[in-house]
């Protein structure tokens, strides 16, 4: 997948907290230090990520919007080719874990279709 990080590769997501936002991916290969919750004193460096900055005042991402898949915006706004999922965000950056490597880690077959399959 051919990305830009010039400011004009739009991006969006619907998350449970922010509902439908849209940004403008910044960066590929972010990294980001996030304090363990479940394990005192411990911390958690993600490398390699995507960032996005949003397109309004409004945030991109808000803690609840976390495994939100996030989409290149294609024309009228509407989601063209997932990404990765957003599980971070920062001053003025949210964090995205690139869906190639969410691919390969769980082992995961992508088949495209041109119609739904059945698949019970």
């Amino acid at each position: 997948m051919d990305l830009t990080f010039d400011g004009s590769t739009r991006v969006m997501k619907n998350g449970r907290t922010t509902g439908k936002t849209e940004g403008i991916l910044a960066s590929e290969n972010d990294s980001v230090c996030i304090r363990n919750s479940k394990v005192d004193g411990k911390y958690c460096i993600f490398e390699s990520c995507y960032s996005i900055k949003s397109l309004s005042e409004s945030p991109f991402f808000e803690g609840g919007d976390s495994g939100s898949g996030v989409f290149l915006a294609g024309e009228n706004s509407e989601c063209n080719k997932a990404i990765g999922i957003a599980f971070a965000s920062g001053i003025e950056k949210t964090y995205v874990c690139k869906i190639s490597e969410i691919v390969e880690a769980f082992n995961i077959d992508v088949i495209q279709e041109e119609e739904p399959m059945d698949l019970s």
